[in-house]
């Protein structure tokens, strides 16, 4: 591909995940349209470029055969919808997250570009952690954007307008920037600016006062750390593991020891009382029979808050339009078939990822562990939660999923690999 081509690509997929992240997550329909604007111009421009090189090769994944047989289920689903308005809507916001995901593959088959996408992450991250740091101590963000009416939630959100899914961001965000500290070397004056973006990115995580955030932040930080534990190939492993180890340990004592923090997460267990472990269960419960009901296609992509309506038991209160389980809620809408797809696609992604484990490149070593941890914390956490139906936090996860699927580039063209 044209190397001015592949930038301006380069750049659509930075403007887009910023915007998704700074647009309240991008779940508003204006957003979504732009989402579908941005991804469109960054497609037409790929396509145009293929079309005049006329190199049509197929960069192969391990996500290949999940995507289609993904796309297939949906589709039918969809043709079968009880509001198929609805599921058209959302058939074609997968779409934008497919395309997204071949784009960012076709970007970074190298170290370096994965290592610039690795940054456009943490960058996000920075500003929405200063953001939410800002809207936090109270001082107004952007009054004129559309912060003004965001839910006062007593906890960090920063553009987010629910603290659990700006959590979602940051424990799939923090083991990437330990990927990008594992390649600095020990001389390197750029630690003491990871460890910074580490404390920085750790403190608003903390401040969302997300129990399954920080839960779930703690499974994939345990993860990174026991891979990296039995992988010599990463020099100052000992190092960063103690450092995990130790900051995990510190959070855990902080934590227990402060009555004010104690309070805090009274204050928030009440004001989530309607989302809470209890309600969130009886919710699920009701979703089983959901799905018993109509097992084969489900009731249509994005029609749960319409069908869950019938369902929805009689002591819980408001309008649920989310099951705050992801795996329930997508099965629901698309039928049986989809954990099966879902199983297939984690076994396929992270197999690649143990691959790319033994890469005699650091970077791609390093960034892969990263990306792998993130996705295992997101993974964990949509077990109750609804992260992945955050454009900006399933587009984030889409990057991610890119980053360890893609192969590297001379291991495609069938040379040897530097070290």
């Amino acid at each position: 591909m044209n190397n001015k081509t592949s930038k301006i690509i380069f750049l659509l997929i930075c403007g887009l995940l910023v915007f998704a992240s700074l647009a309240r997550g991008g779940v508003e329909g204006w957003a979504v349209a732009v989402i579908h604007i941005i991804t469109l111009a960054a497609c037409t421009i790929h396509l145009v470029q293929k079309s005049l090189d006329w190199d049509w090769a197929w960069i192969k994944t391990p996500l290949d055969y999940p995507v289609i047989a993904l796309l297939v289920i949906t589709f039918f689903a969809t043709v079968f919808s009880v509001h198929r308005t609805s599921s058209i809507w959302a058939f074609l916001l997968l779409i934008n997250y497919v395309i997204v995901y071949y784009l960012v593959i076709h970007l970074t088959r190298s170290p370096e570009q994965m290592w610039k996408t690795a940054w456009v992450v943490v960058s996000i991250g920075v500003l929405l952690a200063i953001l939410g740091l800002i809207s936090f101590s109270g001082l107004p963000l952007f009054s004129w954007w559309e912060y003004r009416d965001l839910p006062d939630f007593g906890a960090l959100t920063s553009t987010y307008g629910n603290p659990n899914n700006i959590a979602g961001f940051f424990e799939m965000a923090i083991p990437l920037v330990l990927g990008m500290l594992l390649v600095e070397k020990k001389e390197s004056r750029s630690l003491k600016r990871y460890i910074s973006i580490m404390i920085l990115f750790g403190m608003a995580l903390i401040l969302s006062l997300s129990r399954g955030g920080w839960t779930c932040a703690t499974i994939g930080l345990v993860y990174f750390v026991t891979i990296l534990a039995f992988s010599r190939e990463f020099p100052r492993r000992k190092t960063v593991i103690a450092m995990v180890v130790s900051a995990i340990v510190l959070v855990l004592v902080l934590l227990s020891s402060f009555p004010a923090v104690q309070e805090l997460l009274t204050i928030q267990a009440v004001m989530d009382r309607a989302g809470g472990l209890d309600g969130r269960m009886q919710v699920t419960k009701a979703a089983g029979v959901m799905i018993a009901d109509r097992p084969l296609l489900g009731f249509g992509p994005g029609t749960f808050a319409y069908s869950f309506l019938k369902y929805q038991p009689a002591g819980i209160q408001g309008w649920y339009n989310m099951a705050h389980n992801d795996y329930v809620h997508f099965t629901a809408e698309l039928g049986i078939i989809f954990p099966v797809i879902m199983i297939w696609a984690i076994i396929a992604l992270f197999r690649q990822g143990f691959m790319k484990l033994k890469s005699r490149t650091l970077i791609i070593r390093a960034l892969s562990l990263g990306c792998m941890a993130g996705i295992v914390a997101i993974l964990f956490h949509s077990f109750v939660d609804f992260n992945l139906h955050i454009p900006a936090n399933a587009m984030l996860f889409t990057v991610l999923c890119a980053l360890v699927a893609a192969p590297e580039k001379n291991e495609a063209q069938g040379t040897g690999c530097k070290a």
